[in-house]
C-alpha cells in the first residue's frame, strides 16, 4: 500500500511541476517529457529499442537510463566509455532527431540582450561563434553582449590541435578570448569570458558550475539566447533553465531561448551512439530535477 501511494504522490508532484514550468517560461524544441510529466512517444520508442519497456513510468525510465547509459566518466564527452555498439546508429538516429538532438536549431526571436555561449572543445566553440556570426550577418540576430562560460582546463592536442587557436592558447578560457576577438572584436561587440577554475577542485567543471559563476556577477534580468551544438543543446538548455529558475529569473521578467549548430556527424568515428544515450540520460534527469523544484515553489 505504501509503495502504491508513493508512486501516485510522485506522479502528482510531477504533474504539478510540469504545469508550473510550462506556465512560467514556455520554450521551443523537443522535450523528453510532455506537459503532464509523461515520457513523449519518441522517448518511449527509444527505451523500447535499447532494452527497456515503453510502458514504464517516467521514474522507471530515468532509473534505467541512469543505470545503463549514464557515463560514470565525469570528463569531456570524447572520454565517454562505449556503452552500446555504433552499429545501432542507423536504427536510433531518427529517434534522436525527433528528440531534438540531431539537427541545428534557430532562435525564435531576432533580438536578445545576452548571447551566452557554452565552453566546449575549441572546434565546437568556433562552430558556436560562426553560427552566431552567420545569423547576425543575415540580419536574423541582434544582441547587446556575448558571454562565454568556460573552465580553465588545459587544451587537448589530440582533439583540439588541428585548430590554429591551439597554438595561441593553453586553456579553454584563453581559447574563448582568442575566438571572440576573431569573430567579434571588442571595439564592435562587447563580450565577457566567465571562467571557473579547476584549481583545488576534485571534480570536472560542468555546465552548471559555469552558469552559477556567471549568475554570481549579477547579470541584468533580461533576454538570454543560449548557444551550444547538438547533441548537447537540450541538456545544456535544461541545466541553464534550472539555474535561472532557481534564481527567480523568469519570475522577474527574464527569458531564455536556445540555438546552435550540430556536430553529430563528426562523431561518426568517436562512439556517437553512446554519447547520444549518455546525453539523453543527463537531459531526462535534469528535466525531472527542474520540475521538482517548480513543485517545491
Amino acid at each position: 500500500m505504501k509503495t502504491f501511494l508513493k508512486k501516485w504522490v510522485t506522479k502528482f508532484l510531477l504533474v504539478c511541476a510540469f504545469a508550473s514550468c510550462f506556465a512560467v517560461a514556455p520554450c521551443h524544441g523537443n522535450s523528453l517529457l510532455d506537459k503532464d510529466g509523461n515520457p513523449t512517444p519518441p522517448l518511449r520508442d527509444l527505451i523500447d529499442k535499447i532494452g527497456g519497456d515503453r510502458r514504464w513510468s517516467t521514474e522507471e525510465i530515468n532509473d534505467f537510463l541512469q543505470e545503463k547509459f549514464f557515463s560514470k566518466e565525469c570528463g569531456e564527452r570524447w572520454k565517454i566509455e562505449k556503452l552500446i555498439d555504433d552499429e545501432r546508429w542507423p536504427e536510433l538516429e531518427p529517434i534522436f532527431a525527433s528528440l531534438g538532438m540531431i539537427n541545428p536549431v534557430k532562435p525564435l526571436a531576432d533580438h536578445y540582450h545576452y548571447v551566452v555561449c557554452m565552453g566546449q572543445s575549441v572546434p565546437m566553440m568556433r562552430m558556436q561563434l560562426q553560427f552566431v556570426k552567420n545569423l547576425q550577418t543575415a540580419g536574423l540576430l541582434n544582441f547587446k553582449r556575448i558571454v562565454f562560460l568556460c573552465s580553465n582546463r588545459t587544451l587537448n592536442g589530440q582533439f583540439e590541435g588541428t585548430d590554429p587557436v591551439y597554438l595561441r592558447a593553453e586553456h579553454e578560457s584563453a581559447a574563448a578570448k582568442v575566438l571572440l576577438n576573431e569573430y567579434f572584436p571588442r571595439r564592435s561587440t562587447p563580450w565577457t569570458v566567465i571562467t571557473v577554475s579547476t584549481s583545488g577542485k576534485s571534480k570536472h567543471i560542468n555546465t552548471q558550475d559555469t552558469i552559477c559563476q556567471w549568475l554570481k556577477t549579477r547579470p541584468r534580468i533580461s533576454s538570454v539566447l543560449m548557444v551550444s551544438n547538438n547533441p548537447f543543446i537540450p541538456y545544456q538548455f535544461e541545466t541553464f533553465y534550472g539555474e535561472l529558475q532557481r534564481q527567480g529569473w523568469f519570475q522577474r521578467g527574464g527569458s531564455l531561448d536556445f540555438c546552435g549548430n550540430s556536430i553529430v556527424q563528426k562523431y561518426s568515428e568517436n562512439n556517437r551512439t553512446s554519447i547520444m544515450l549518455d546525453n539523453v540520460a543527463r537531459t531526462l534527469y535534469t528535466e525531472i530535477r527542474n520540475c521538482a523544484h517548480c513543485c517545491e515553489k
